[in-house]
């Protein structure tokens, strides 16, 4: 079992698209909720406990996941006392008992170690997934801010021009003249008319041709 606490909202969307990029199923969670509405019931306590062996995913509370680590444990140690060979000392159920109670869930849902390596592991784990979500943001960012050229020849003149005065469009230099504009954004371009994002040319690459 593996839990992944979604302290935000960002995590928990990032964690569901990860998920349903994987082929996991959600037993009580959606995974196609892409706006992470469903964070709101947990809030910052929201953790989404992701069973490898079933493809299947639920969500739970921080309290929930606590609850269900400790039922495991308490079965486990049930098991593991019964496997126990009756020799007619104490010492046996005493050191299971001692292990079980070393390995109890720490607050953050990690079984604390002598090196802290589990520890490790899990922060690791989570600035992963921080970071792969900041590489997506940045990205998108990116394409929102990215300016374009619409493009008809590969000569000087072979720019469209938009005269902002009254919208009609001049073949022209892509050097900006007062009362043109010829720089524009994707959201722009298929605003105006879907059918020029096809003579589109980012900005930067075209001049670096030229």
């Amino acid at each position: 079992m593996e839990a992944i606490y979604c302290m935000n909202k960002d995590v928990f969307k990032y964690s569901l698209k990860k998920l349903r990029e994987r082929g996991f199923i959600g037993l009580n969670v959606d995974l196609s909720d892409i706006e992470g509405n469903q964070w709101g019931a947990f809030g910052c306590q929201t953790v989404l406990k992701v069973n490898n062996e079933t493809r299947t995913v639920e969500i739970m509370s921080e309290l929930d996941l606590m609850d269900y680590a400790n039922d495991d444990e308490e079965k486990e140690l049930d098991e593991r006392l019964e496997e126990i060979e009756d020799d007619g000392t104490e010492a046996a159920e005493t050191d299971v008992r001692v292990e079980f109670a070393r390995s109890s869930y720490a607050p953050g849902g990690v079984i604390p170690s002598d090196d802290g390596k589990q520890r490790k592991e899990f922060i690791e784990g989570r600035i992963k997934i921080l970071k792969e979500s900041l590489m997506e943001y940045e990205q998108e960012l990116k394409e929102l801010t990215q300016l374009y050229y619409l493009k008809v020849d590969n000569n000087e003149y072979g720019y469209l021009n938009l005269d902002l005065d009254d919208n009609t469009w001049i073949f022209g230099p892509k050097q900006q003249n007062n009362g043109f504009q010829n720089r524009f954004t994707k959201e722009e371009i298929t605003d105006m008319n879907e059918g020029l994002w096809g003579i589109a040319v980012p900005v930067e690459e075209d001049d670096r041709r030229c």
